[in-house]
């Protein structure tokens, strides 16, 4: 798969709102670098026009330069590897590579992040990890929506959910979450291609979704559908000024806000269907 690299230059402090506003651009890919940061996006995917409606919304988008380069598909894992470190999350979850040593952990996961999103670096998926730490899952039915590298569908099998289920639209990532699964002693994980559409007639005790504001404002009232009663809706992916958008959008489907964390202008935050 042929991706297109947008490199912007600017101060270190845009980068994460170039990332949430990007995300919803349809941008799979980040990488943070001395003078600003790294876009990529399936060429088949990127759409001009959409490209600049988004980026004049950003703030101070006035202060931001770009160029792009066509990227043909090559081995990103040796990309990856030369930059991943392990990750640590509440003293309890480690998180490393293969090619990193075993450390004597309560929960040890081993990500290989191909193309996918999610290593527990970033400030949304470490926070979700952290939301889930709080959980009781034993037992649970799961769905991880936008898996990505499958590290939070992982966790949950780790913390002994059941029936659990990851879903994504890329095909990279539901290849890197199937070997991930098997890599991790996790092979029950049913892993399928495709969007919110795939839940119809389904439902979970806990549904995890960290993806970005506009899919999460558009799905959470197919995600209130498909809860238990008394089941958890744990969201991330989108900034500390979204969050009376999804707080009203998931007041307004039927749920009941619990909890948030924030960190580095992200939210993540935890829901429940009474």
């Amino acid at each position: 798969m042929e991706y297109l690299e947008i490199r912007f230059y600017c101060k270190p402090a845009m980068n994460e709102i170039l990332i949430a506003w990007l995300g919803n651009a349809g941008f799979d890919m980040f990488e943070e670098i001395e003078d600003g940061l790294k876009a990529y996006i399936p060429s088949m995917e990127f759409d001009q026009k959409n490209f600049k409606e988004v980026l004049a919304q950003i703030p101070e988008a006035e202060n931001i330069s770009f160029d792009q380069t066509l990227i043909k598909d090559q081995n990103w894992n040796s990309q990856w590897e030369s930059n991943f470190e392990p990750v640590t999350i509440e003293g309890r979850v480690h998180i490393r590579a293969p090619f990193h040593p075993s450390q004597n952990f309560e929960t040890e996961l081993v990500i290989e992040p191909k193309m996918s999103f999610g290593t527990g670096h970033h400030a949304t998926t470490s926070m979700m990890a952290e939301l889930m730490l709080s959980l009781s899952m034993d037992g649970k039915s799961v769905l991880d929506m936008g898996c990505g590298s499958g590290i939070l569908a992982i966790l949950a099998a780790k913390f002994k959910a059941i029936n659990i289920l990851a879903v994504d639209n890329d095909d990279w990532a539901i290849e890197n979450c199937l070997e991930n699964s098997i890599r991790n002693n996790t092979p029950d994980l049913k892993i399928i291609k495709g969007e919110s559409e795939v839940l119809e007639n389904l439902s979970f005790d806990i549904i995890l979704a960290n993806i970005n504001r506009n899919v999460l404002l558009a799905d959470i009232p197919l995600y209130t559908k498909s809860l238990n009663k008394g089941g958890l809706l744990l969201l991330s992916g989108f900034l500390s000024e979204d969050r009376k958008m999804i707080l009203d959008k998931a007041a307004e489907s039927g749920l009941r806000f619990q909890k948030e964390l924030s960190r580095l202008n992200w939210m993540a935050m935890q829901f429940v269907k009474e």
